[in-house]
């Protein structure tokens, strides 16, 4: 079964995903409001990059979503 067949399985019925075919990232996407939303995103269709500070969390997650990519970095910090 292709991407977008599967996607339509687990969509509600009669009702096109709305992010189908977009790619998403997420930050802070290993734990939490993060991983909710991507989950949410995947289940509507969207490809998926997922960026953490942890990085067992954040491929635990990635794989879990089928991401296309994941960076593990912590967002606060300041570049030099």
């Amino acid at each position: 079964m292709d991407a977008s067949a599967q996607v339509r399985a687990t969509s509600p019925s009669g009702r096109q995903p709305e992010l189908l075919g977009q790619t998403v990232v997420v930050v802070g996407g290993s734990a939490g409001i993060g991983l909710e939303t991507a989950r949410r995103a995947s289940t509507e269709g969207a490809r998926l990059v997922l960026t953490g500070r942890d990085p067992v969390r954040l491929e635990r997650a990635a794989s879990e979503l089928d991401a296309l990519g994941s960076a593990a970095f912590d967002a606060t910090d300041p570049v030099p």
